[in-house]
């Protein structure tokens, strides 16, 4: 099992997102929304993609974000 730091575990991120094509997308869209937001995470000082991954694996978003990029699946 491939981990990042916070116990990010990859496996788990692919298999809510469906293929790590798919993941990194999601990440990215995610990631650039955190960039954007107006309000901080003052409870950690992690970085946007860190978050977006943390996020992905606790299953806060999902595939929904594919569809801000115009991705058509099933």
């Amino acid at each position: 099992m491939k981990q990042l730091t916070n116990n990010i575990d990859i496996q788990q991120c692919t298999a809510r997102a469906g293929n790590k094509f798919d993941l990194i997308l999601m990440a990215a869209v995610r990631a650039r929304e955190i960039g954007r937001s107006n309000h901080t995470h003052d409870q950690t000082k992690h970085k946007h993609a860190i978050l977006a991954l943390e996020e992905i694996q606790q299953g806060i978003v999902g595939r929904e974000l594919l569809r801000k990029v115009g991705r058509k699946f099933k």
